[in-house]
């Protein structure tokens, strides 16, 4: 029989190492800096939902953001 995944397991099955270390660290507070089309939304998504999947968090209580293009182009231009 196969075995279930949890929910917090399927949240992380097809995400490269990089990201799943992002989504399940407990650093706080993470910037995530990535090229176009590397999946950073994918990863701030499921940051969101590891920790409710796990029963760390209660999810209304965490709000998302990402930053406007000029902010998020400063930040690159800083952390290169």
């Amino acid at each position: 029989m196969a075995e279930r995944l949890s929910d917090a397991d399927v949240l992380l099955e097809d995400l490269t190492p990089e990201q799943r270390d992002a989504v399940t660290t407990s650093a706080t507070p993470l910037c995530i800096v990535a090229g176009a089309g590397s999946g950073k939304t994918r990863v701030l998504t499921r940051r969101i939902a590891w920790p409710a999947a796990t029963g760390t968090i209660h999810p209304p209580r965490v709000p998302p953001r990402t930053p406007p293009r000029p902010t998020a182009s400063i930040a690159t231009a800083r952390a290169s």
